[in-house]
Parts: C-alpha cells; structure tokens; sequence
C-alpha cells in the first residue's frame, strides 16, 4: 500500500483491511446462488407435496410394519418411503430447470444439477439445501438461500 502525505497513520492500516477483506460476489455468483436456492425451493415443494400425499399410508403402513415377522422384510418396508420420496426428487430434477421461476437461471440451474444430483437431492430430502447451496456456490450463504426461496414461494 502506497502512504499518501497527509494521510495520517491510518492510511496503511485501512489499506490493509481493504486488501484482506472479502470481495462481494461478483454478479454471476449471486446469480448462481440465487439458481441454486430456486432450484432446491422448487424440488423441497415437490417433495413436500408428495410427503403430504404419502402421510396416511405412511402411517398405514407403519401399523403393517409392526406386524412382520421376519427382520429383512421389516427393513425394506421401512425404506420403501424414503424411496419414494427419493424417486420424487430424481423425476422432479429432470423437470425443475423448465420452471417459469426458473426461466432466466436456466443454465446455472442445470449446471448445479447436473455436476451435484446425487448431494442435491440428499440436500432435499434431508432440509439441508442452504448448505448445499452454500458449498456449491462461492460466496452463497444459507439466509441467501432462504431469502430468495422466500420471494419464489
């Protein structure tokens, strides 16, 4: 850092603090981050939507669970949730970056979904999409992700 005369024995350590700190995002990030937080958005509502259809026969099958006998077919009946929730997400993924939400986030989009599908739709099913966000896109933090998932919604 070049001391101007005059400026007084702040002048460095201002230039200093300026040099260490953080740049904001350039646009194209904020831009990615807001895809990614528009595209798990998008996915969390489908999955919700099919949580919500699939509670009373959870709940059914749960009573059916119980009844078993045998250990292994107990555990297949207990994933049989998961994977239908899972294969939500994967049909959901192929749909997602058509959205008119979407529309101008579209190349962002897929390329998150495309390079991250099996960490994304894990994000979603688990409420861990602004982590996931974060760890995709430089500069994308978690509230970031909830702000612009609250403007779509």
């Amino acid at each position: 850092a070049v001391e101007m005369p005059g400026a007084g024995p702040f002048a460095a350590l201002l230039a200093a603090a300026q040099a260490s700190a953080p740049a904001p995002p350039s646009p194209p990030a904020k831009m990615d981050c807001v895809a990614c937080a528009l595209l798990t958005a998008s996915l969390e509502d489908l999955v919700a939507a099919r949580r919500a259809e699939l509670d009373a026969y959870k709940a059914s099958k749960d009573e059916a669970i119980g009844r078993v006998q045998k250990a292994q077919t107990k555990r297949w009946l207990k994933q049989e949730y998961g994977t239908i929730l899972y294969a939500e997400v994967e049909d959901g993924m192929d749909k997602v970056c058509a959205l008119p939400a979407l529309a101008k986030h579209k190349r962002a989009c897929e390329d998150i979904r495309e390079d991250r599908e099996d960490a994304l739709a894990r994000a979603v099913l688990d409420g861990a999409t602004g982590a996931f966000c974060a760890g995709v896109v430089a500069g994308c933090a978690p509230e970031a992700v909830a702000k612009a998932a609250a403007r779509m919604r």
